[in-house]
């Protein structure tokens, strides 16, 4: 019994003296207090295709929808698959209409297109937040 506790001990020494030093944590990025929003406010027929409309909009001032926005929605948000978007007749504008920043794209018509819009939405928001510094709403 007496080698058993000698070698528990030398064991949990030796672990003791050998293990490094704990690295120190990366400071988390702190966000600043505003929202990101995004959704497809309509749809429609199109040349054989779906038109769809997506409504974004951030809570922060100041930040420049047409660079920051557009860019981000089909070009950036997910550079390696796009989502299977086929990425047709691309518009970004602000809309008096809705009062708010919008962006028109054509997809396939039927769940096919639908699950690509929606995938570029949520990919889009979070795209958006990063670049602005700001949470997903």
């Amino acid at each position: 019994m007496k080698f058993f506790s000698t070698a528990i001990t030398t064991a949990v020494l030796g672990l003791f003296i050998s293990s490094s030093a704990a690295a120190p944590a990366e400071a988390l990025e702190a966000r600043d207090d505003c929202v990101v929003n995004a959704a497809i406010i309509s749809n429609w027929a199109e040349s054989g295709l779906r038109r769809y409309r997506v409504a974004f909009s951030t809570s922060k001032a100041n930040v420049d929808m047409k660079a920051v926005a557009c860019d981000s929605f089909w070009k950036k948000a997910d550079p390696a698959t796009n989502c299977a978007a086929i990425q047709n007749n691309i518009a970004c504008y602000h809309s008096s209409a809705v009062n708010s920043w919008v962006v028109d794209q054509n997809e396939v018509a039927g769940p096919a297109g639908k699950a690509a819009i929606d995938c570029m939405v949520n990919n889009f928001i979070t795209h958006f937040a990063g670049r602005t510094g700001c949470r997903a709403g």
